[in-house]
């Protein structure tokens, strides 16, 4: 797991916000304790502006719609 450096020599884990962010136009698969979510950069870009995104467990005719919150932190 990554983390990010913060003031005074704390830390805390890198999350898909601060990696989308810093990977502006790249596609993502992402595997969630919610499903897989496969994004294109236009996905990832409607993620962060709080759209919910589609996830899937893997599984031919399962998806679900996955909150953007619930990624994102």
């Amino acid at each position: 797991m990554k983390y990010i450096k913060e003031p005074l020599g704390e830390q805390h884990p890198l999350t898909v916000r601060d990696f989308i962010s810093a990977h502006p136009g790249d596609d993502f698969h992402l595997m969630t304790p919610g499903g897989y979510v496969d994004m294109t950069a236009e996905g990832a870009a409607d993620l962060l502006a709080g759209k919910s995104v589609p996830s899937h467990l893997g599984c031919t005719g399962y998806t679900r719609e996955t909150p953007a919150e619930e990624l994102l932190s």
